[in-house]
């Protein structure tokens, strides 16, 4: 289930696909009795309830790199690589959806589905749905297909015996989810199945560690647009857009690079907090976008809930750099400030801790209380941010081994260097052939974790 090709074909809702037979999970989730509720609470009431139900689905599929197929009415179709996603996927959104006072039933089933995007069909979407329709209030029902794919992964099942799924030919045993697999997790960008902890009595608490991020920011992406508009968007949470590059090839791994340096810097400055630099870098491929203009950048921000973004522009000159950022607010599209920073290569790290104060310089509220945040926070060694961002790339195109031994080089450049480790931790064990390493990393990343951005650092405490 980790061949690119179904990700290829299901890479977003909105963006360009290749129509392909794959096989993929298929998760539906459907609100149980949302008519009697909705004649309870009446209109505007429900369609509040309601609203804020598909924004919390959405952030679970974000959290389990699931990629939403269709919406109708109250149900999802949603798409995923790894059908243990799926189910984890379902159980969180069930969970969720209890603080809201909402019952769901969900069905997961794993199979060969035709077309892509928001074009999804063939027998695997009806036994998925017909699957969902079996299951009870509350209830997570898996195929005997998934159940057979995740033996072993720690998932406990109760037999809920044979079922004739309407339309769909022959008998199927359908098994209801009672228990998540026990012990520690790492969260990236995707699910990655549990550590195996010889060593857990070490990390205090039984560590967590989750990708964090997307949970914190209401990103609804669907052909460019999300759930939360630039006019609602908050002014404590910026996007660091890519820069664009005028120069040499050597030098345009800045261009992604300042979306990791800047944002790093900016994130836990005061109230400001910054958007992942994965999922934006994410998203903002996934649209097909090349170089972003004020308006498109409002639009992008705006969907990860950011009143603010930076956009810039870094020009090569001979063996020296110059560095051009500006502050927009979302809802206008307009530059409130900017900041510009010039100097040899050797000195990007300085540079770009002079743009961020630069930018928070010209912010409300207490600039010496954010600038102070302005900590070497992610590395002082080109080379070792040069091999994280190569680790970066590898994890999102879901090349793990290249990712872990980029993340290592990374590490041996800078032994210091939190946020390759934090890293290195997830791509070794979502490898899933270096777990001993996993855990050494993520000793290291525990052992620096004041190094790490405020979002990561909370996860490890």
């Amino acid at each position: 289930m980790r061949s690119s090709p179904s990700r290829r074909c299901f890479s977003s809702p909105g963006g360009f696909l290749r129509p392909q037979r794959s096989v993929t999970a298929i998760l539906f989730t459907d609100i149980v009795d949302s008519t009697v509720r909705a004649a309870e609470l009446g209109d505007h009431e429900w369609r509040k309830l309601q609203s804020e139900h598909h924004a919390r689905v959405r952030r679970e599929l974000r959290r389990f790199d699931g990629r939403e197929a269709n919406t109708a009415g109250d149900g999802f179709l949603a798409a995923f690589d790894r059908p243990a996603s799926a189910i984890r996927c379902a159980e969180a959104i069930r969970e969720s959806l209890k603080e809201l006072g909402l019952e769901i039933r969900a069905g997961v089933h794993a199979g060969e589905v035709d077309g892509s995007g928001r074009d999804l069909g063939g027998l695997g979407v009806h036994v998925g749905a017909r699957v969902a329709a079996a299951a009870g209030p509350g209830e997570v029902l898996v195929s005997g297909t998934v159940r057979e794919l995740v033996v072993g992964s720690g998932f406990q099942f109760e037999d809920r015996g044979e079922r004739e799924l309407k339309g769909v030919p022959g008998r199927w045993r359908v098994y209801a989810l009672t228990g998540l697999p026990p012990g520690p997790a790492f969260r990236t960008g995707r699910w990655i199945p549990e550590l195996k902890y010889r060593t857990a009595g070490l990390i205090v608490g039984g560590l967590v560690l989750l990708l964090l991020a997307l949970a914190a920011v209401r990103f609804d992406w669907i052909g460019g647009r999300g759930s939360t508009s630039p006019e609602t968007a908050s002014t404590s949470v910026i996007a660091t857009m890519p820069f664009t590059v005028r120069g040499a090839d050597d030098v345009a791994y800045l261009g992604e690079g300042m979306v990791n340096l800047l944002g790093t810097k900016l994130d836990g400055a005061g109230d400001l907090r910054s958007v992942d630099s994965r999922a934006l870098i994410g998203a903002i491929n996934r649209s097909g976008d090349g170089e972003l203009d004020p308006e498109r950048a409002a639009q992008m921000a705006g969907s990860f809930g950011a009143g603010l973004f930076v956009l810039g522009e870094i020009v090569e000159a001979g063996d020296r750099l110059r560095i051009d950022a500006s502050l927009y607010r979302t809802d206008t599209a307009r530059s409130v400030a900017e900041a510009s920073a010039e100097g040899a290569a050797e000195d990007v790290f300085a540079m770009v801790d002079e743009i961020a104060a630069g930018i928070l310089g010209n912010m409300d509220g207490d600039p010496r209380a954010r600038v102070e945040r302005i900590a070497a926070v992610t590395t002082s060694s080109l080379p070792a941010l040069k091999a994280y961002l190569n680790g970066e790339r590898a994890f999102r195109a879901g090349e793990y081994a290249t990712a872990t031994e980029a993340f290592q080089q990374a590490v041996e450049e800078d032994s210091l260097f939190a946020l390759a480790y934090y890293r290195l931790a997830a791509a070794a064990e979502y490898s899933t052939l270096r777990g001993d390493l996993a855990v050494s990393a993520t000793e290291k990343a525990l052992e620096y974790s004041d190094r790490l951005p405020s979002r990561d650092r909370t996860f490890l405490e």
